[in-house]
Order: C-alpha cells, then sequence, then structure tokens
C-alpha cells in the first residue's frame, strides 16, 4: 500500500499561517465597511474619524519600527492597515452625507460655572479684605495677608466650592470628550475639512515630518520610545468617535458586526501579548490598552442596544422619524400657504385643518366617488394655471407629497381658493367634486 507522504519543509507550520491570516484580518474586517458603504452609497453611521486615527496610528508604529524592531507579522499588518484604511477613506468622503459638514461650536457653560464660584466666595473674600486694608501694615504684608484670608474663606466654603471643583473637572472632561465628536468644531477643522484633498495632504505632511525627523533623531533612544508611545495613545482612542456617533444617530448602519469582533479580538490578543508575551513593557502600554477595551465594550453594548432599536424601526414597533423631524412637519402647513400665495392662490389661516400623520404609500388614483377618498395630492405641487377654473375645492383626505429623498410624507389639506371669478359661488359641491376628478384625471395622464 502506497502512502503520500509531504516533506517536512513543505508542511507549513501553524504559528506561520497564523502570522499571515492576522496581518490580512484588516482586509476582511474593515473591507465589509467598504462595501457597505459603498452598497447604501452613504456613509452615516460610520464615524470617518476612524480612518484617522488608524492611519496615524499604523504610520507612527512603521516609524517605530526603524528604530526599535518588533515582530514583522505586525508590520506586515500595518503596511495592510494603511492600504484598507486608503480605500476606506477614499469611499466614505465620496458618499459622505451632507449634514456631517454641518458643525456646531461647542458651549461649555464656563461663564456659569464662573458665575457660581464668584457668587459663593465673594462676599466673604471682600469683608476679609476691607479689614486688612484698614490694618496700617505695607503693600507687602497686606497683600500676603489678603491671600491667606482669602484662602481661609476657600477652606471655610469648603462644601460648595468642592462641588464647584468637581463640576469643573467635568466640564474639562467634556472639552476633551468633545474633539472625538465629529459633531462640533474642533480647532482648525481637523479632520472635518470639507475639501477632499486637505485629508490627503495632512497624510503626506504626516509622514514627510515623520521621515524627517526619523532621518536626524534615529540614533536617540527616547525618540522611538516617544513614537511608539504616540501610536499606542492614539490607538487607544479609536473606539471614542465611534461611541459620540452612535449616541448621536442611535442606528448602527454601515458598522459592520465582523468590525466590532475584530476589536475586541485584536484588544484580547493585545492585552496578552503585553501581559504574556514580553517582559520589556511599560506601564503605560497596558493602561492603553486596558483602556480601549474598556471603551469597545462600551461600543459593544450600544451596538446591541441600537441594533435592536434598528429592527423595531424595521417592524413598524418605533417611529422612522426622529422627534426632531416629526416637529417639523408641524410647519408644513404654513409652507403650503405661503407657497399658494405666491403661485397666485390663498387660503385664510381659519380654514386651516390639523395634520394627521400616516405611514402608508401613496394610493392609487381611480375614478368616480373612491377619487376624493384616496386622492393624494400637495398644494406644494400645483399651481394656478391647473386650478383657474376652481373657485372653492374641499378635500377632506389627508395631502401627501414626495421630497427631495422619495420618502412619502403627509401634508395637511386647506381649502384651495383661485383668483378666477368665473364660476360661481353658489355652484354646488357636486360641481366641485367632478372638477378635481377631471384634474386628477389629468395628472394621471401626465
Amino acid at each position: 500500500m502506497a502512502y503520500l507522504v509531504f516533506p517536512p519543509e513543505f508542511v507549513p507550520e501553524i504559528s506561520t499561517v497564523v502570522n499571515w491570516v492576522m496581518s490580512f484580518t484588516p482586509l476582511i474586517s474593515y473591507g465589509s465597511t467598504v462595501f457597505s458603504i459603498r452598497k447604501r452609497r452613504s456613509s452615516k453611521g460610520f464615524a470617518i474619524d476612524i480612518c484617522s486615527t488608524m492611519l496615524m496610528s499604523a504610520t507612527f508604529r512603521i516609524f517605530y519600527y526603524f528604530n526599535d524592531p518588533f515582530e514583522i507579522t505586525l508590520l506586515r499588518q500595518c503596511f495592510v492597515m494603511i492600504f484598507i484604511q486608503v480605500i476606506l477613506l477614499y469611499n466614505a468622503l465620496k458618499f459622505r452625507p451632507q449634514e456631517s459638514i454641518k458643525l456646531e461650536r461647542y458651549d461649555g457653560h464656563w461663564e456659569d460655572l464662573h458665575d457660581d464660584f464668584i457668587r459663593a466666595n465673594s462676599t466673604k473674600i471682600r469683608s476679609d479684605i476691607d479689614q486688612y486694608c484698614r490694618d496700617e501694615y505695607d503693600g507687602r504684608i497686606v497683600f500676603r495677608r489678603i491671600i491667606l484670608g482669602s484662602l481661609r474663606v476657600l477652606f471655610n466654603n469648603w462644601g460648595r466650592n468642592l462641588m464647584l471643583l468637581g463640576i469643573f473637572f467635568l466640564k474639562l472632561i467634556g472639552e476633551v470628550l468633545r474633539l472625538f465628536d465629529g459633531h462640533y468644531m474642533r480647532p482648525l477643522r481637523f479632520w472635518q475639512w470639507q475639501a477632499s484633498r486637505k485629508y490627503w495632504y495632512f497624510l503626506a505632511f504626516l509622514v514627510a515630518t515623520l521621515s524627517v525627523l526619523q532621518y536626524y533623531l534615529h540614533e536617540k533612544e527616547h525618540f522611538g520610545i516617544i513614537l511608539g508611545s504616540i501610536s499606542f495613545l492614539i490607538e487607544s482612542s479609536l473606539p471614542l468617535p465611534q461611541i459620540m456617533l452612535f449616541r448621536r444617530i442611535q442606528t448602527v448602519q454601515n458598522f459592520k458586526t465582523i468590525l466590532l469582533l475584530s476589536w475586541l479580538a485584536g484588544d484580547l490578543t493585545k492585552i496578552s501579548y503585553l501581559l504574556y508575551g514580553t517582559n520589556n513593557v511599560g506601564m503605560i502600554f497596558i493602561v492603553a490598552a486596558v483602556f480601549q477595551m474598556s471603551l469597545n465594550l462600551v461600543i459593544t453594548y450600544l451596538f446591541f442596544k441600537y441594533k435592536r432599536m434598528d429592527w423595531k424601526r424595521e417592524q413598524g414597533l418605533l417611529p422612522m422619524s426622529t422627534p426632531k423631524e416629526e416637529s417639523s412637519l408641524e410647519n408644513l402647513n404654513e409652507i403650503a400657504l405661503r407657497d399658494m400665495g405666491s403661485s397666485g392662490m390663498e387660503a385664510s389661516s381659519d380654514e386651516r385643518i390639523p395634520i394627521r400623520r400616516t405611514s402608508s404609500p401613496l394610493p392609487n388614483i381611480r375614478s368616480g366617488q373612491e377619487t376624493m377618498q384616496d386622492l393624494s395630492m400637495s398644494p406644494l405641487r400645483t399651481s394656478g394655471s391647473l386650478f383657474e377654473n376652481i373657485r372653492a375645492v374641499s378635500i377632506p383626505a389627508p395631502l401627501q407629497f414626495a421630497d427631495s429623498n422619495r420618502n412619502w410624507i403627509p401634508e395637511p389639506v386647506a381649502k384651495i381658493r383661485s383668483r378666477s371669478s368665473t364660476i360661481d359661488e353658489h355652484r354646488t359641491i357636486s360641481t366641485s367634486r367632478r372638477s378635481i376628478t377631471s384634474t386628477s384625471d389629468s395628472l394621471r395622464d401626465d
């Protein structure tokens, strides 16, 4: 009996296979996000700051390799990461939603905290200053006693000041976190530029700067440590932009499950390597890895929370629009009245009817008596010439119209009046119904 035997040199080791798989894992995790963005033709739900975090972290790590070489597998992974992040950034910018360009200025309300602090201590401090100033001392002693008296007042009022100090640190943390929120304007609008070319200019400038520093400082041991520390610190902040985005839009569109799994697996691998794979590691690296792991656990919770909300929206258990969008529907009647006035039609404000929201699609236009029950039109899409022979028409059914995104939304119906005086005001409502029926037939033919 013959046996097929492979020579040992042709049998790959398990570690070699695992190393090559680890090198190309970014193609799978982030490649699925690229396909999702191209399929939806929108990068809504994906934090574009992830690209900046991974690109800068991988770039610093590559230059760190030239100063302190590490595993070649991790170096290959850095180049693969840069490759897929460039593709992801290109597609995210190409299909970037317009609302992401509109930024708000963050207001930490520091003036209120300052006013509360002054209000809590100014009276007592002023009385102590007056007391010390009444004594006859030279300027140096008076100044010293004023400072000591003010500190005593702050200490005596420690309860109130301790609370204000806690509020101060909370506001300071908020100022730091808002830098990771793409909704608020950052200094110099970093990574929030409207022109796509600025992103590529920044990456080219970063590579050029690190190349110059590497040429002149490659013999400095501390330079390599600084590069490695910056790389780890930048990568540890990776989940923060996505956490901010999840809490704002409350949806997980364009964020794939495999990306979350790759983050969690990467954290476990990194912590295991730092604790058991090497002996020469600083505490800052372990703290950064644990911090990133904790943030990824927060993302995991938010992911399943908003994924369940997305499922409920698809099943009709939750409203499809946000409260802000629904409140904007209340102004549609006013918009319709203004547009009718500009097109030569008029309607009195006391003849408006309440808005009734509905999720039903636009019904088919049929002839006969069913037309008045199912016809859906909008004053925003009509003109004065279309109703030039109608004096007064009353339509009891709610009108609907399609917006720029082809979404059908409800619109209230008011009594439509034209300037034409050719029809007598004493005609019956049956005549008006026959007129609107003929008008609907013409609309269907068009």
